[in-house]
């Protein structure tokens, strides 16, 4: 006799229509999860991804929201349990727009504009998202980081850099508290990773980040969803509170 049916688990990208996180959401459709796509702008993304995402047979819903305005976070997680049925996984890929300036000449609003988009979005959502987390199937949290958390900062990367050490912060500050009601935290550090976020920068950046990473390329976003996925998944039901580089052997950006 087979034991009950696994339902599919419920998880919400935010940031999930572009980039790093649509891969994250194309890999979790990919293994049965339903999906959630949190997104500002890109509708046509959004639309993207979703149709990719539906390949695999699994609910995919789409939801707009502005996550830089107080309240929508919150608002974007209820819209989200209501469609899905409950939340089991937030994965946090929404990322502010990049700013590259030496520290003498960064003003507050760069920095703040990256605490927003880096900590002050997932304090918000994941405030909203915990009721359902607590009743969730193997509940759990990533957040997309970066490399330079976890090596040396890189030059003009300062308000950048700033936002992603608070977020790191934010998430053991969870992982702690939030593992007695058996709800697991954890982060993923990507390198320079091959997209859009990242096409203005001047080519050679890309090479020579190339040539000095060990196994010599860049980050796809496909590496880091990889990522993802495993920290998401039972073989890593012992797992909380860390920081895993998906940097080919480097650590900075």
């Amino acid at each position: 006799m087979s034991g009950p049916a696994v339902r599919p688990r419920r998880a919400v990208i935010l940031g999930g229509s572009r980039g790093i996180g649509a891969a994250v959401t194309e890999h979790l459709a990919a293994r049965g999860d339903d999906v959630a796509i949190v997104h500002r702008t890109a509708s046509a993304a959004a639309d993207r991804t979703r149709t990719a995402a539906l390949r695999h047979g699994g609910r995919v819903e789409t939801i707009l929201a502005d996550l830089s305005v107080p309240e929508q976070p919150a608002a974007a997680m209820a819209t989200a349990a209501q469609r899905l049925g409950g939340i089991d996984v937030v994965v946090l890929a929404a990322a502010a727009p990049l700013t590259l300036k030496r520290m003498q000449k960064l003003t507050a609003a760069d920095v703040t504009a990256q605490l927003q988009g880096s900590v002050m979005v997932a304090f918000e959502a994941l405030q909203a998202a915990f009721p359902w987390l607590c009743e969730g199937q193997d509940a759990a949290v990533v957040f997309i980081l970066s490399s330079c958390t976890v090596g040396t900062a890189p030059s003009q990367y300062g308000a950048y850099t700033i936002g992603k050490y608070a977020a790191l912060g934010l998430m053991r500050t969870l992982a702690t508290e939030w593992a007695s009601r058996a709800v697991r935290v954890n982060a993923v550090s990507p390198s320079l990773t091959l997209t859009e976020y990242v096409d203005f920068l001047p080519p050679q950046v890309g090479q020579q980040a190339a040539e000095h990473t060990p196994l010599r390329r860049l980050a796809t976003p496909e590496d880091t969803a990889a990522a993802v996925g495993f920290l998401l998944s039972p073989q890593a039901g012992f797992i909380t509170g860390i920081n895993l580089p998906v940097s080919g052997g480097g650590v900075t950006v």
